[in-house]
């Protein structure tokens, strides 16, 4: 299966909408060989969807709010993302290890010499700096200090890819409902998305923690700690000589803390925030919204 990028209603001004064929690349790949390559893509991924999912601390009691919106998000791709070591794999003789590019690596294959002269070539990737995202989001609350968090996308790639779908959802609560003497917001919140392209990706991505915020007039400064995770699975064909075989495997990154500090400014129906989160990789959010 060749997994054409046409992913530029989600991922806007990604280099990804080049059209190119992720598929070309990973189906030389075994699955050893396979998730270092897209190991880099579960992190960088699971930093966009957990970025946006909050913009203050303040949760009223009671009182209806609504906003509909989009999160721009994009992260920081680092040179530890771009490269890993890599095995030769069978018939090729001798094994050799090289380090080589992942999916956001040098868009340059890497090439060793074995008995004979033959020549094993290890794939290219996309040559990415950065990873954008943009994410459509709505927000609805209060009760008894709770509010609710929803994200929805879904768009059709054609036959051979299949449906694009991004659904998430999330919960709020106040703390500060029970500490009337706090000089600050202070609220928990648990969200959890899940991603998929046809049967050939899925992932789903984690965030729980603590937001802390204060309020002046149209003007708000907030934070947030917490934990993040994200699991992927990539599902593809393995072209060797005149045969394939499907691969399947799971990824999943490592289970970290996100911090996140932030400006808002609410202008009566328009509402806007922008965000920076210090995890691996690090993201840079600003968002839009609409509502009361």
């Amino acid at each position: 299966m060749k997994i054409r990028l046409y992913l530029l209603t989600l991922f806007a001004a990604s280099q990804w909408a080049l059209g190119q064929e992720i598929g070309d690349y990973i189906s030389k790949y075994t699955a050893e060989n396979g998730k270092g390559y897209m190991q880099p893509l579960a992190d960088v991924f699971g930093a966009d969807l957990n970025s946006g999912l909050f913009q203050g601390g303040r949760l009223p009691q009671v009182g209806f709010h609504l906003t509909i919106g989009v999160k721009g998000v994009t992260a920081k791709i680092g040179d530890d993302l771009r490269t890993f070591k890599a095995t030769t794999e069978e018939p090729f003789s001798p094994t050799q290890t090289e380090k080589v590019p992942t999916i956001f690596g040098k868009n340059e294959a890497v090439a060793v010499t074995g008995v004979g002269g033959t020549v094993y070539n290890f794939p290219g990737g996309f040559d990415m700096d950065m990873m954008p995202l943009v994410i459509p989001q709505a927000t609805i609350g209060t009760l008894l200090g709770t509010e609710a968090t929803v994200r929805y996308f879904m768009a059709n790639l054609g036959e051979d890819i299949g449906d694009l779908k991004l659904a998430g959802i999330g919960v709020r609560h106040s703390i500060s409902q029970y500490l009337p003497l706090l000089p600050i917001d202070l609220s928990v919140g648990y969200f959890t998305q899940k991603f998929s392209v046809g049967e050939v990706v899925e992932a789903q991505a984690v965030y729980y923690g603590a937001q802390v915020g204060k309020t002046w007039g149209l003007f708000c400064l907030y934070g947030g700690a917490g934990y993040e995770s994200t699991e992927v699975t990539v599902a593809y064909e393995q072209e060797k000589d005149v045969e394939s075989s499907r691969v399947s495997f799971d990824m999943k990154s490592e289970d970290q803390l996100r911090f996140t500090v932030g400006v808002g400014l609410n202008l009566v129906i328009l509402k806007i925030h922008v965000d920076y989160n210090l995890a691996s990789p690090k993201t840079l959010c600003a968002g839009i919204g609409f509502g009361w």
